[in-house]
Formats: structure tokens, sequence, C-alpha cells
């Protein structure tokens, strides 16, 4: 075997182990995320509270990042899904929160990053990306690294449809827990960074309002499909 047929076999070999490396850590990362599916859903999320800031600051940005960013619309359904549920039961309606400083976090980082910016786009994404939320748990700071993009998600797809009826009741509950402050946030500091027409903006935040979750998922889905539709 020549030296140039054996260095291409080397590269191969070498790509292979990457990609099966690859493929193993994305498997292990989807069944992290379903490990915290479950704890919450078995009415165990009080008892992340007892984790030490670390671990919850390194649980938050995970989930931060992954409902925003996956490449697998139901991937980021879940990690919604995680989130949704810890804010329904650390948050209440008026200031009290089990983790002070979360209700921040999720107005940012879920109702933001992941409902508006992951599934619209974002006209700056470098500058969404530097973009962090701090919560505070037992006087230490939990910060966020996620990243923010857009994985072009396809309005015609059933995993795309059911992450929008995720993220519609995920901005739902928001608007529940934080009322027309959330509102305020967006419009003055979410909505602009997505290049959506202003009318457009101000018709989403009227759905988020006054409309169920089913009704706001048929109008982000609506958003979705003239975007895709004007990137032809």
């Amino acid at each position: 075997m020549s030296a140039a047929s054996q260095q291409q076999q080397q590269q191969q070999q070498q790509v292979a182990a990457t990609l099966e490396d690859a493929r193993e850590k994305g498997e292990l990362q989807r069944s992290y995320y379903s490990l915290l599916h479950c704890i919450v859903h078995q009415s165990f999320a009080s008892s992340l509270v007892q984790a030490s800031p670390q671990v919850l600051d390194s649980l938050l940005t995970a989930l931060a990042k992954g409902a925003a960013t996956h490449v697998d619309a139901s991937v980021r359904r879940t990690c919604i899904q995680v989130l949704e549920r810890l804010l329904s039961d650390w948050c209440s309606t008026d200031s009290s929160e089990l983790v002070p400083g979360f209700k921040a976090f999720v107005v940012q980082q879920l109702g933001g990053h992941a409902c508006i910016v992951g599934i619209f786009g974002s006209a700056d994404l470098t500058a969404a990306s530097r973009t962090g939320a701090t919560a505070i748990s037992n006087g230490n700071a939990i910060g966020s690294r996620a990243a923010v993009g857009h994985g072009a998600l396809d309005a015609r797809d059933a995993a795309t449809v059911s992450l929008l009826g995720e993220a519609a009741s995920a901005l739902k509950l928001l608007h529940q827990k934080c009322g027309d402050d959330f509102l305020a946030h967006l419009l003055s500091q979410v909505f602009p960074g997505t290049g959506l027409p202003s009318e457009l903006q101000q018709q989403l935040a009227y759905h988020i309002r006054d409309d169920d979750a089913k009704q706001l998922k048929d109008f982000m889905r609506e958003v979705l499909l003239s975007i895709g539709n004007a990137r032809k």
C-alpha cells in the first residue's frame, strides 16, 4: 500500500471515529434531557432546588441551550417541557419563587430565546448568543451561556408542529405567571431582534395575551411558513 493510500485510510478512520464519538455524545445528551423530563414530571422538581448551585447552573444552561438550538425539534420540545414544569412548580403568579431569579431566567431564556428567537430566527445571531440570564440560588449566581440559533425549522414537519404547540403553551404559561411585563419584555427586547415586521410583532403579542394555546400555535405556524416561503 502506498503512503498516499495509507494516509487516506487513516483520515477516513479518523473521520469515522469522530462521527461515532459525536453520535455517542448526542445519544448521551438525549438521555440526559429525558432523565430530567422524567424527574420533573414525577413530582420531583422541588428536589432539584437542593442541588448545588454548580449542578443547577449546568442543568439550566443545558436545558436553555437544548430548548433554543438543538437540531432535533423533538429534543427542543422535551427541553421546553422541562423548563415549563420548573416554571409551574417553582414560581407563583406573585413575586415568590423557590429559586430566586428563576422567573427572570425563564422569561429571557425560555420565553425569548427558545420560544421566539430559536423558532423565528434572529437578525443578529452573534449578539444573541452572547446574551445571558442570571438566576440566584441560595445567594449564588446561576449564569446561562446558552447560544441562540435558528435550526431552519420546517413548519410542514410534524415534529416542528409539536414544538410550536409546546412553545405556545410555554408562552401562555409565562404570560400567566408574569403578566403584561412579559409582553413588554418581548416587544422591547426580543421581537425587534427577530427581524419580523412590526405589525407581526404586535399581532404575536396579541395572540400570546388573548388567544388559547392552540390558536397561538396556529398563528406561530403561519409566521414560520411565511418565513420559509420568503427564503425560497
